[in-house]
């Protein structure tokens, strides 16, 4: 094997090993490659016009995720955050209504559509079991004035770097938060509504804590326990049971009809590199507070 020959392996394996395959929708849909960042990346994207199906394949023998990336066209000059919502489901079968607002960045831009930049990114990742036979992912805009606004990716997911940081941690989709009240002291939590996912996107290596308590309406006589379910990149890492222990201290801010559980908390250790994390509860009524930031032992 002569040099070049040797080197132009190496390059193949490296450029193989930094980008994810991505994946085409079924119909013959409209694409625009987008430059994006300082490094002018150029990346293909599908408009979502009425709906975008995909067909995803896992036969292996483990979970395999992917990424759905979503972006946001807006003329230039308009500045401000952006909303960005989207539906996905699988086999028909609904399993995340996403909202976001996202800013856009004139380095990010198609030579399709002079004039215009596209959003940062809302992200969301699904985990398919194996099977023998394919998914079928469909993705919705949530808000018919998007139709046609909307740009959609999906790649497989492989861990990245490049995460800024800080101690509190954010979902990566809007969720509705409200402030509880503890003495002098106020704390933000994101609500996890029956049957939906938190999904949280960090660098590690870290720790992250996750705090949580459950809201129960105050004439609801019946206090039970309640579970969380967390996964890593699409793994099970842990399914938490919790006590019903009421709060003494502890109030909703404007929402004197409810009462809290005490505080439960887990800490997750995250590997180096770019993860998600995804909370489900099993509440079929009750919604479970959240919060979630990173551990710094004292």
């Amino acid at each position: 094997m002569n040099q070049n020959h040797y080197f132009r392996i190496l390059i193949l394996s490296f450029l193989s090993l930094m980008y994810s395959a991505s994946f085409a929708p079924i119909s013959d849909e409209k694409s625009v490659k987008l430059t994006i960042g300082k490094h002018k990346k150029v990346r293909k994207y599908y408009q979502l016009d009425s709906s975008l199906s995909y067909s995803l394949k896992n036969e292996t023998n483990e979970n395999k995720t992917f990424l759905i990336i979503v972006r946001k066209k807006v003329p230039s000059k308009v500045t401000g955050a952006h909303d960005i919502g989207y539906s996905v489901s699988i086999n028909n079968k609904s399993v995340a209504s996403n909202s976001y607002k996202k800013v856009s960045d004139k380095n990010i831009y198609s030579d399709k559509y002079p004039g215009h930049a596209f959003s940062n990114s809302g992200e969301y990742l699904i985990t398919l079991k194996p099977s023998s036979k394919p998914y079928k992912i469909e993705i919705i805009p949530n808000n018919p004035k998007n139709k046609n606004k909307l740009f959609v990716r999906v790649i497989d997911w492989s861990p990245i770097q490049n995460y800024g940081a800080g101690e509190k941690i954010v979902p990566v989709d809007i969720q509705n938060s409200m402030t509880v009240l503890r003495n002098k002291n106020s704390y933000d939590y994101f609500v996890l509504d029956p049957k939906e996912t938190i999904q949280y996107k960090v660098t590690g290596p870290r720790l992250v804590t996750i705090n949580s308590r459950l809201k129960i309406d105050k004439e609801n006589t019946i206090k039970k326990g309640y579970k969380l379910l967390v996964s890593l990149d699409g793994t099970e890492i842990g399914n938490f049971y919790y006590k019903y222990r009421k709060s003494g201290k502890s109030k909703i801010k404007g929402s004197s009809n409810y009462m809290l559980s005490m505080w439960d908390r887990n800490r997750i250790y995250v590997p180096p590199g770019t993860h998600f994390i995804s909370i489900k509860s099993n509440q079929s009524k009750d919604d479970v507070l959240v919060r979630a930031f990173e551990y710094k032992p004292k």
